[in-house]
């Protein structure tokens, strides 16, 4: 039996490193206070065995003993927390004090077989020092050395106990308990181990715990860093796309301007071409306008009940022209159907979808239709375009992705048609799907939801006055873009009307106060800090009255778009 227990392990006990061993004894300290009182109130319940055996006296010098080991172990355990000592050295008290408090209860078999009492007796009183060992292994075994001092201890004491009694019985009892000793002590082995195990799992569970902190933070870090660029890429986007504007502002009305002189043949040849790239840079900027709204906030969602047809059919007019300008056929479904939401809103995600369909599509058309689906309606815009890979139809929806356009043509516009869709498509509680392969075109759905009924007509809608003639309007502009004011006189003076320019407010307050304007058309953003509404402001202070006013801006910066 001796060499079996050998070979699973048993051998001089030695300590773990001070950072285990530091919560091996807080494990002990956690659980010892209860269960010591517990064993000194059985202590005192002994009484009554040696009162039987006519031992009082020997008991009443035990049960003294016991209590003043059990008092200087507790004040000595107290004492080395409270100097928060070392591990390895504390260890070593607890050690002496809890086998001090086993020498203690295997003396009590001592004392059962000296007096003389019954076989009976003597086995009840080793039953109870077996019961309190069993009872110490509950709290102490977490440590091995600290229940090795206890039990070795009190075992010796116990056998020392037997073989004082004359009896064969009594030499029986050493001999099982020698095996209880060793039973115990593979108990006590296996309930350390398992502690130990639990201690190492807090430790490498702090060490998680640290490491996810740590990645949190970083996590953090990197968010706000994007944050930080996703701010500088707006602030760059609103700057750059502010500067662009300006030039093709200016040169989209010397053109205008210009075609309303005497060209010759190849002069207006000359003029479409640079009107087409006018245009199409104008889109361009246009698109990035269009994000920076959206990013900025400031397009509110105003839905109301409006039927699709003539929302649909003024699509097709608009881009009719463009598709057969590419030889491509473009219908349009009739339909009946009415829904609820922001008609102008769903006009925007319906022209982003189309103009992305005429981009991409070389050969055969359009069509535009719409269908019942529940209590949704749905809007489809069909081409025989490239088509898109399964692998691509969420990216596609992605800021500046273009599958088709990896050397990045300005002619096929800047890859964000698409994410303008997506985010006016969340913004109207809509959904946007798509279906497609490579070379059998594309399916992109609008749902919306169906209006019912019940639901009210459209409202009226109020026919603006048109003008019949512009002719001697005035027209008072402010900006601060010499190339600017210059453009735009000549077109309004070309119109018929009467403008003068400026490029400051107090150029402009000067002006209203000699000829009040019947129009302000002035830029948003202007030197020194002045704004277009610090303009409009004074001007009207200046004039009087509720006079008509116009902004005109490139800026795509959210904070201004939200200002003006």
């Amino acid at each position: 039996m001796t060499r079996w227990y050998l070979s699973r392990g048993l051998h001089w006990p030695r300590f773990q490193p001070d950072h285990l061993l530091r919560q091996q004894l807080a494990l002990i300290d956690a659980q010892s206070s209860t269960p010591i009182i517990v064993a000194w109130v059985t202590a005192g319940a002994t009484l009554w065995i040696f009162h039987r055996l006519d031992a009082l006296l020997a008991w009443v010098i035990w049960f003294a003993l016991y209590t003043l080991t059990f008092a200087a172990m507790y004040f000595a355990f107290a004492s080395s927390r409270r100097r928060r000592m070392a591990p390895s050295k504390r260890v070593w008290i607890i050690i002496v004090g809890y086998t001090a408090l086993g020498l203690m209860w295997g003396v009590q078999v001592i004392m059962a077989a000296l007096a003389g009492g019954d076989f009976a007796i003597l086995a009840m009183v080793a039953t109870i020092v077996a019961s309190v060992a069993s009872a110490v292994l509950g709290f102490c075994g977490s440590c091995f050395p600290v229940y090795l001092g206890f039990l070795l201890a009190a075992g010796a004491a116990v056998n020392f106990g037997f073989l004082l009694y004359d009896s064969s019985l009594a030499k029986m009892l050493s001999l099982f308990a020698v095996l209880y000793v060793l039973t115990m002590l593979q108990f006590a082995r296996n309930s350390e181990r398992a502690a130990l195990r639990l201690i190492k799992l807090r430790f490498a569970n702090r060490v998680l715990v640290t490491q996810l902190r740590n990645q949190t933070e970083q996590a953090e870090t990197a968010r706000e860093q994007a944050d930080a660029s996703n701010v500088d890429k707006s602030r760059f986007l609103a700057a750059a796309s502010h500067d662009l504007r300006q030039p093709v502002h200016a040169l989209g009305l010397f053109l205008e301007a210009l075609k309303n002189t005497e060209l010759d043949e190849r002069q207006r040849v000359i003029h479409s071409k640079a009107q087409s790239a006018c245009d199409a840079s104008g889109e361009m900027l246009g698109t990035l306008l269009d994000f920076s709204r959206i990013e900025a906030g400031v397009v509110k969602f105003e839905p109301r009940a409006f039927a699709l047809q003539p929302l649909l059919a003024e699509l097709e007019r608009e881009y009719l022209p463009q598709a057969e300008t590419q030889r491509l056929d473009f219908r349009l479904r009739n339909t009946s159907l009415r829904v609820v939401s922001d008609p102008q809103l769903v006009s925007l995600v319906l022209r982003n979808l189309i103009s992305n369909a005429l981009r991409y599509t070389r050969s055969g058309g359009i069509l535009i239709g719409c269908r019942q689906q529940g209590e949704r309606a749905v809007i489809e815009v069909w081409d025989t375009g490239i088509g898109i890979v399964p692998l691509q139809h969420t990216r596609i929806f992605t800021e500046f992705v273009q599958l088709a356009n990896l050397e990045r043509n300005r002619a096929q516009g800047l890859g964000l048609g698409l994410a303008i869709v997506k985010k006016l498509a969340d913004g109207m509680n809509a959904k946007v799907t798509l279906r497609s392969a490579p070379g059998r075109g594309s399916v992109f759905a609008l749902s919306l939801r169906r209006a019912l009924d019940n639901l009210a007509r459209d409202p009226a809608i109020p026919v603006p006055s048109v003008l019949s003639s512009l002719a001697g309007l005035r027209v008072l502009v402010v900006d601060d873009e010499q190339d600017v004011r210059e453009a735009m006189q000549q077109l309004l003076a070309s119109w018929g009307c009467a403008c003068r320019c400026t490029g400051s407010l107090h150029g402009a307050l000067v002006s209203a106060k000699e000829a009040p304007p019947d129009v302000l058309l002035t830029d948003y953003r202007l030197q020194d800090g002045v704004t277009g509404r610090d303009v409009i402001r004074a001007v009207r202070a200046a004039v009087g009255g509720n006079l008509a006013c116009i902004i005109v801006t490139g800026d795509t910066a959210p904070e201004r778009l939200r200002d003006a």
